[in-house]
């Protein structure tokens, strides 16, 4: 059986170029050639996972990690991107490789030797040891805010959710109380307990155990109501994401 790939990369040339060399250099097939988050995200809804997605992590419609975060299970990435800054994000998400762009023959080959030789190990240890560093991880219990010259240690089971408004990051907690946190969104999500907590869009990460209600929105979204309630607008859950979250909640 062939080793399936999809190409997820919204400038045409690039995209042509990455499948000339893909089916010049090797034996892989190359399914289909996606150019944004939206459409991308609706094909691996739609299909079986392939082998290996090559995915730019700069889409016209958003990040390329808005595809992985929105689509169930962990398909092997190669990332190609004109960028560097996102190489530690990269690998939180069972990456293989990072390529630069312009994509160079010899780092292509590399990259595909390098997941050819992950395929050899799936008999050994190597999903084992992944599931198990995922299982032990240790997440933050409590978090420390400034609060104008002292500090206040908060427990994690006392903050509702944390969000993004006017360039800072905050904390909401289940008494109403407010602090501006030092951790990104990015962050947050790496010392978040996954199972507690769910990143519905770019600027918000919210408690499992303080969703009042869920409503269904336009566009296929979902509206949630808080508690405490958000006082910066509507909080939504994106049409790609709808179906992980209802996972993650037991919907």
């Amino acid at each position: 059986m062939s080793t399936s790939v999809i190409i997820i990369e919204d400038e045409q040339l690039t995209a042509n170029r990455l499948k000339k060399l893909i089916e010049d250099l090797s034996d892989l097939e190359v399914l289909t050639h996606l150019n944004s988050v939206k459409s991308a995200v609706e094909w691996l809804q739609q299909n079986q996972l392939p082998d290996i997605i090559f995915l730019d992590i700069h889409l016209g419609d958003g990040s390329g990690f808005d595809v992985l975060d929105a689509i169930p299970g962990f398909p092997l990435i190669i990332f190609t991107t004109a960028y560097d800054q996102y190489t530690l994000e990269a690998f939180h998400y069972n990456s293989v490789d990072y390529l630069l762009k312009p994509i160079k023959p010899k780092e292509l080959v590399k990259a595909i030797s390098k997941y050819e030789r992950l395929k050899q190990q799936e008999n050994s240890n190597f999903h084992i040891d992944r599931t198990r560093a995922t299982l032990e991880k240790t997440y933050k219990s409590r978090f420390l805010f400034k609060v104008g010259s002292r500090y206040k240690q908060v427990s994690i089971n006392d903050i509702s959710y944390f969000f993004s408004h006017d360039g800072l990051n905050y904390a909401r907690c289940t008494s109403g109380e407010t602090y501006v946190s030092d951790f990104t969104m990015d962050q947050l999500e790496e010392v978040l307990d996954p199972v507690s907590f769910f990143r519905t869009n770019r600027g918000m990460m919210i408690g499992v155990d303080h969703i009042e209600e869920i409503h269904t929105y336009f566009n296929g979204r979902l509206l949630l109501e808080l508690n405490p309630a958000y006082d910066h607008g509507d909080v939504l859950v994106s049409r790609e994401k709808v179906k992980t979250f209802k996972n993650w909640c037991g919907l």
